[in-house]
């Protein structure tokens, strides 16, 4: 799809003011079509980088048919149509991507580090550093991100009862590292383990400290260890969704018919 917005067009939702604004500053001329991005987007190369490397690594797996180069980053579409249907483990596998296998595989190059760590920790003004120094040198940002503190996929399934038709799985700290586990959204309670826990003191019965205490160990060597977990991880995920379809079609969760017995069940 064509990402220019014309007026009174039906194919976006956007602002009442969003051509008006554009006009009044001279960024837009009412006989052309708006160009979002140009209009109101950020000049400086590195912040548009910032977001389009994720977007071109989504269409570089979903829709290598089209091509899409890096440098084209200021024209990319409105969105790109995968050449297959995503599966969930495609997109918790997206989540947990730091361009590896590409030309900008983080886990490569003397940044990583004499073991491969892809975390690039953010720029700040500061040691010394001035404002021209951090436009000229900056990192590139990752999709799974060291600073996560939780990510979750959301799911629906029109073939259950629409108590249990909508479902979450939700993983702490950094994507790369973490167990995403299933948790129903109509549920009026939720393990400990997933609820509990704070930023600011370690508590081992919650899954975000756990996460992060693996998380910690696997980026000291990381092309070493994340090899040796990630099997694990995908082990772990794989049995408690299968655990979850074989729940789903079991006779009594197809016809339980409030909420509550559903989360008795």
């Amino acid at each position: 799809m064509e990402r220019k917005l014309v007026e009174n067009s039906d194919d976006f939702l956007y602002s009442s003011n969003i051509f008006e604004i554009a006009r009044r500053h001279g960024l837009w001329r009412k006989e052309q079509k708006l160009d979002f991005v140009r209009v109101y987007g950020p000049l400086d190369d590195d912040l548009i980088k910032y977001s389009t490397d994720r977007v071109w690594r989504a269409a570089q797996l979903w829709n290598p048919s089209r091509g899409e180069s890096r440098e084209n980053r200021q024209n990319y579409p409105t969105n790109f149509h995968a050449d297959r249907p995503i599966s969930f483990e495609d997109v918790n596998a997206l989540l947990r991507d730091h361009y590896e296998g590409s030309e900008i595989d983080l886990t490569k190059g003397i940044e990583s580090g004499p073991f491969g760590d892809p975390d690039r920790y953010d720029k700040f003004p500061g040691d010394g550093l001035s404002a021209g120094d951090l436009r000229e040198h900056s990192f590139l940002r990752a999709i799974s991100m060291f600073r996560s503190i939780y990510y979750f996929i959301q799911r629906s399934d029109t073939s259950l009862p629409k108590e249990v038709n909508g479902r979450v799985l939700m993983g702490f700290h950094e994507p790369s590292e973490s167990i995403a586990v299933p948790l129903y959204v109509c549920s009026k309670t939720l393990p400990k383990q997933v609820v509990s826990g704070s930023m600011f003191a370690y508590d081992d019965t919650s899954l975000y400290w756990a996460a992060t205490l693996l998380g910690n160990w696997v980026h000291k060597a990381y092309v070493h260890i994340h090899p040796f977990v990630m099997p694990l991880i995908n082990n772990f995920e794989t049995n408690m969704y299968n655990e979850m379809v074989s729940c789903a079609k079991q006779p009594p969760l197809k016809s339980l018919p409030q909420e509550g017995a559903v989360i008795s069940y």
